[in-house]
C-alpha cells in the first residue's frame, strides 16, 4: 500500500467571505469549484463529493472545502462506512480516508489500470469495485489488498450494490444494450438478471427485495423480489438517467441529463417530475443531495418539493473575458449572458443585454479612461449581424446590429476589437467590418462571402492590425483596415486567436495545438515543433516579448518565458474548455471557460514572485520647464535572487499632479538602462492618478485621454529591464518641455516580477571522453533537484522535461556549451506529484532518465 499523501490546507471555503492568498490558477466561479462531480455520499455529519481532475469536496455542515489527495485522475464513486471513506476512479485509482473530515488520503493498490466506475463497502472490511471491461474487484481487509475477480471482458459496469455478504447486483452496458447481473456468493459468480435495450447507468436497493436500475432514454427497471424479475416502469422522461436512490419507506429519486429530477413514493412503480434549478446534466444522488456537471450541487430539505443550489455563481458557457483594470471586468457567454465584476472577479452581477442570442466576444478597453464603454457581438439573427454597445458599464445596452445589402442571411460575428474612435468586428465567412461612430454605421471591409472564417483580431497601433481564422488565414492591415493583405503561414490551420506584443513580435494559435510565432511583423512565421499539446488552443496573450500564456480545450494552460520558443504546461485544476485570457499586469490574469469557469492568478499561474516598492507623500515640485528626478533605493531579499531573476516590471504613477500632461516626458533609469515611459501624450488634460504602466496593457498611454487613471502601455517596453540586478537606485525623471504649467510629484512605485531562471553551472577543469547524463539528485525530490551531465565536445545542448504521457513541459537548457561537466537546477514547484522524465540531446547523443516528484 502506498504511503498516505498529506493534503494542503483548504484553499477555498464555500459561503465564506474571506479571500485567501493563493498561488497558481484558482477558481473564482463557480464556487467552490466548477469541475464535473460524479458522486456524493453523506454519513454521520460528513458529506463528500468527487469528480473530474482529482476533485474532492468535503463538508461537515459549515460549507464546502476543496481537498487534495495528490491525484489528477477522474474520481467516479464514493462509499462510506463508519469513519472510513473509499473513492474509486480512472486508471485503477482507489483512495482511502479515515480521519472523519476527508482531510488525509492514502492511495491503495488495486492491481488494475481500468476505470473503476463504482465502489461499494458493506462494512469496514468487505467491499467491491467494478468498472470497464468487466472489471470486478473485492477486498476483505478494507482495501489493503484487492482481489481481481474478473477483468478484460467486453461489457462495462457502472454501479455495484450489495445487501449482505452474498447478495449483490451490478448494472452497465453490453454494446448498445444494457446489463443487470446478480450474485448470491459474494461476487464469485454472476448471472444475468435481464438484458435491457438501454445501457444501465445506476442502481440502488431499498432492501433485499425492492430495487431500481436507471439508464438511457429515461429507462427505469424495478424489481420487487431481489432481482429475480425486473419490469419496465414509466419514468415520464426521455432524458438519460444517471443515478437513482431509494429509501426504505418507498420514496426515491432519479436524476439525469438537462437537470432532470423525478420522484417516486412507491419503490419506483410510478414517477413524477420535480422542478430542478439547474439545466446541467446531473450525475448522482444520495439522500437529499444531487451533483452534476460544472460543479453543480443541489440540496433539498423537504423531500424535493424545493431543490436549491448549494454552490455560488453561474454555470453558463463563457466565451470571452475582459478586465479593464484589477477590479472591473466583464465576461460574455451563450444565451445572451453578460456578467460584470467590480471586485476583481470574486463576485459577479448579471447584466441584461436584451437578447437570448449566443454572444461570442466582449471588449471593454480603457480608452479615454472610460471603463464603462464596450461592445459584445455574437450569433446572427436572420438578416441582422448582432452587435450591442454600452457606454455605462453594461447598465444599458444599445442594439447596434446591422444588415448588409445583398446578403440574404447574416452570419455569426466571432470577435470584436475596440480602439480609440474605431471599432472592428470579424466573423464567419471572412466578415470584417468597421465603425467610427459608435456602431451607427458599419463600413464592410470584407463581405461574408469568403472561403474562410475569422476568429481572432488584434491591433498593435492605430493603423496596424491582424486577423486570423480558418484555412491558415492571417490578414494584416497597415491602413487602419482600408486594405488587408495575406500573411498566411500555411493553408490548412484553423487559427482561433492572434496577439502581438509590439509591431514585430506576434503569436497565433489554433485547433490541434498549432502555435506559430513571428519576429518581423508577420512576414515570416515559425511553427512550434513538436506540438506541446494537440488540444484546441483558443486564446493567446503576451505581457511583453518574452512572457506569454495560451489557454484551450481540456483545461489546457501553457506558459512561455522566452517569446514562445518553448512552452510548459501550467496546472489549471480543470478539464473544462478554456476560452479566453485577460491580463491587466504581468502576473495578474483571468481565464473564462465552459460551465461558467472563471480562473484567476496573481502570480502568472505559479512561479512568479512580486515585490513592491513605494515612495509616498513627496510633494516634490516639478521644474517648469526643466527636469525633476526622484530616486528609489531598491533592496531585494538575497534569498529570492538566489532562486529568481527579474522578469518584468510595472511602474505606478500615483500621483503626478500637472495641469497639462502634453508638456511632459517621463523616463525610468536603473543600472545604466533608461526606458521612456511617457512622451507628450496626444490629448490635453491633467494628472496621473492611480496610473499603472505595464507591457501587459494594450492601451497606449501616449494616445489616451487624461486624467490617466487605470492601466496603460508605456511608450517603450519595460522589458528592457528584464534579467538585470534589481538592487540599487531606480530614478524617475520628469521633463517639463513647455513653460507655463506647474505640477508636483506626490507618489510613485515599482512592482518587480521575479521568475525562476535555469542557469547552467559549468566545470571546465577537465575534458570528458564521452557523453554521460547522471541521475538527478535528490530523487525523489520536492521541489528542486539537480541534473548533471558531461560532454566531450562543443555543441548545442537541449535539456527538456516531460510528463509521464510524454508531453513536453519545459526546456531547462537550449544553448551551445563547451566540453566539460555541467549542471542545472530544475524547480518543480509549479508541478504536481508524479513521475517525470528529463531528456538531454547534444548532437546525435540522446539520453532520457526518470525522476519522481513527491510533494
Amino acid at each position: 500500500m502506498k504511503q498516505a499523501r498529506y493534503i494542503i490546507a483548504p484553499i477555498l471555503v464555500f459561503f465564506s467571505t474571506l479571500i485567501y492568498a493563493q498561488s497558481g490558477w484558482f477558481w473564482q466561479n463557480p464556487l467552490p469549484q466548477g469541475n464535473h462531480l460524479y458522486d456524493i455520499e453523506s454519513l454521520t455529519g460528513l458529506t463528500i463529493s468527487v469528480g473530474s481532475d482529482g476533485t474532492i469536496l468535503s463538508s461537515t455542515g459549515s460549507g464546502w472545502q476543496i481537498r487534495d489527495a495528490g491525484v489528477e485522475n477522474y474520481l467516479f464513486s464514493i462509499s462510506m462506512k463508519g469513519v472510513h471513506v473509499w473513492v474509486s476512479g480512472s486508471d485503477g485509482t482507489m483512495l482511502h480516508n479515515s480521519d472523519g473530515v476527508g482531510y488525509l488520503w492514502e492511495e491503495q493498490t488495486t492491481g488494475v489500470d481500468k476505470q473503476l466506475r463504482s465502489v461499494f463497502f458493506l462494512n469496514d472490511n468487505i467491499g467491491w469495485s467494478v468498472g470497464e471491461q468487466e472489471t470486478i474487484l473485492k477486498t476483505t481487509d478494507g482495501g489493503n489488498n484487492w482481489d481481481i475477480l474478473y477483468t478484460n471482458g467486453s461489457q462495462h459496469y457502472f454501479e455495484v450494490f450489495f445487501h449482505d455478504d452474498n447478495n449483490g447486483w451490478l448494472c452497465g452496458a453490453a454494446g448498445s444494450n444494457g446489463v443487470i447481473k446478480k450474485t448470491t456468493n459474494g461476487g464469485t459468480t454472476w448471472q444475468n438478471s435481464i438484458i435491457p435495450a438501454s445501457r444501465m447507468n445506476g442502481m440502488h436497493f431499498a432492501d433485499m427485495n425492492f430495487g431500481c436500475a436507471v439508464g438511457n432514454g429515461g429507462a427505469i427497471f424495478r424489481t420487487t423480489n431481489g432481482g429475480t424479475d425486473w419490469s419496465l416502469a414509466t419514468s415520464n422522461t426521455s432524458q438519460d438517467l444517471k443515478a437513482v436512490y431509494l429509501k426504505t419507506n418507498g420514496e426515491g429519486w432519479a436524476v439525469g441529463y438537462e437537470g432532470t429530477i423525478i420522484f417516486t413514493s412507491d419503490f419506483g412503480a410510478t414517477w413524477n417530475t420535480q422542478t430542478s434549478p439547474s439545466y446541467n446534466n446531473l450525475n448522482a444522488i444520495y439522500g437529499n443531495w444531487v451533483v452534476g456537471e460544472g460543479g453543480t450541487i443541489l440540496h433539498t430539505t423537504n423531500g424535493g418539493t424545493n431543490w436549491e443550489k448549494s454552490f455560488i455563481g453561474f454555470s453558463n458557457w463563457l466565451t470571452e473575458i475582459d478586465f479593464v483594470n484589477n477590479s472591473i471586468g466583464y465576461t460574455s457567454g451563450l444565451g445572451g449572458k453578460v456578467y460584470r465584476t467590480e471586485d476583481g472577479g470574486y463576485t459577479w452581477d448579471e447584466l441584461s443585454v436584451g437578447s437570448s442570442l449566443d454572444l461570442y466576444a466582449i471588449d471593454f478597453k480603457e480608452w479615454q479612461g472610460l471603463t464603462g464603454a464596450g461592445y459584445t457581438v455574437g450569433e446572427a439573427n436572420g438578416l441582422e449581424f448582432t452587435v450591442y454597445r454600452t457606454t455605462d458599464g453594461g447598465g444599458t445596452w444599445l442594439d447596434k446590429s446591422f444588415t448588409i445589402p445583398g446578403v440574404s442571411n447574416a452570419s455569426n460575428i466571432y470577435n470584436c476589437y475596440r480602439m480609440l474612435g474605431t471599432n472592428f468586428i470579424v466573423g464567419r465567412y471572412g466578415l470584417i467590418a468597421r465603425t467610427t461612430d459608435g456602431g451607427d454605421n458599419w463600413d464592410i471591409q470584407k463581405l461574408p462571402q469568403q472561403s474562410f472564417d475569422l476568429w481572432g483580431i488584434d491591433f498593435e497601433s492605430e493603423n496596424v492590425g491582424w486577423v486570423c481564422g480558418s484555412s491558415g488565414t492571417i490578414l494584416k492591415t497597415t491602413t487602419k483596415g482600408d486594405e488587408w493583405f495575406s500573411q498566411n503561414p500555411d493553408n490548412v490551420s484553423n487559427f482561433r486567436s492572434i496577439y502581438f506584443a509590439d509591431l514585430q513580435h506576434g503569436w497565433v494559435v489554433g485547433v490541434g495545438g498549432i502555435i506559430y510565432r513571428t519576429t518581423d511583423g508577420g512576414y515570416n512565421w515559425t511553427k512550434t515543433t513538436p506540438n506541446v499539446t494537440f488540444e484546441r488552443l483558443n486564446s493567446v496573450y503576451f505581457a511583453d516579448q518574452n512572457i506569454g500564456w495560451i489557454c484551450g480545450a481540456s483545461g489546457t494552460i501553457l506558459r512561455s518565458t522566452n517569446g514562445g520558443v518553448d512552452w510548459y504546461i501550467q496546472e489549471s485544476g480543470t478539464d473544462n474548455e478554456l476560452t479566453s485570457l485577460s491580463f491587466t499586469e504581468t502576473g495578474v490574469g483571468w481565464i473564462s471557460g465552459r460551465f461558467g469557469t472563471i480562473l484567476h492568478t496573481d502570480d502568472g499561474g505559479g512561479g512568479l514572485s512580486v515585490n513592491s516598492f513605494w515612495k509616498n507623500y513627496l510633494n516634490l515640485s516639478l521644474a517648469d520647464p526643466g527636469e525633476t528626478t526622484d530616486d528609489m533605493d531598491v533592496i531585494v531579499d538575497p534569498e529570492l535572487l538566489n532562486s529568481f531573476s527579474l522578469s518584468g516590471i510595472s511602474v505606478v504613477l500615483d500621483t503626478i499632479l500637472h495641469s497639462n500632461v502634453t508638456d511632459l516626458a517621463i523616463l525610468l533609469s536603473h543600472n545604466g538602462l533608461t526606458d521612456t515611459l511617457v512622451v507628450q501624450p496626444t490629448n490635453a488634460g491633467s494628472n496621473f492618478i492611480g496610473c499603472t504602466l505595464t507591457d501587459a496593457s494594450s492601451v497606449p498611454v501616449d494616445e489616451s485621454q487624461p486624467p490617466f487613471t487605470g492601466i496603460y502601455k508605456p511608450h517603450s517596453p519595460l522589458s528592457v529591464f528584464s534579467g538585470i540586478d534589481p538592487n540599487g537606485i531606480w530614478t524617475l525623471k520628469i521633463i517639463d518641455l513647455m513653460s507655463g504649467n506647474t505640477g508636483t510629484l506626490e507618489a510613485w512605485g515599482l512592482k518587480l516580477y521575479f521568475d525562476t531562471p535555469s542557469d547552467v553551472k559549468s566545470d571546465y577543469s577537465s575534458i570528458p571522453n564521452n557523453y554521460e547524463v547522471y541521475q538527478n539528485f535528490p530523487n525523489p525530490f520536492n521541489p528542486n533537484t539537480t541534473i548533471k551531465w558531461q560532454q566531450p565536445e562543443t555543441g548545442l545542448v537541449n535539456l527538456k522535461i516531460y510528463d509521464v504521457l510524454g508531453r513536453e513541459l519545459t526546456t531547462l537548457v537550449n544553448e551551445e556549451l563547451s566540453p566539460g561537466k555541467h549542471e542545472v537546477v530544475f524547480d518543480a514547484s509549479r508541478f504536481s506529484s508524479g513521475i517525470y522524465f528529463y531528456q538531454l540531446k547534444a548532437g546525435k547523443y540522446i539520453e532520457t532518465k526518470k525522476m519522481v516528484l513527491i510533494k
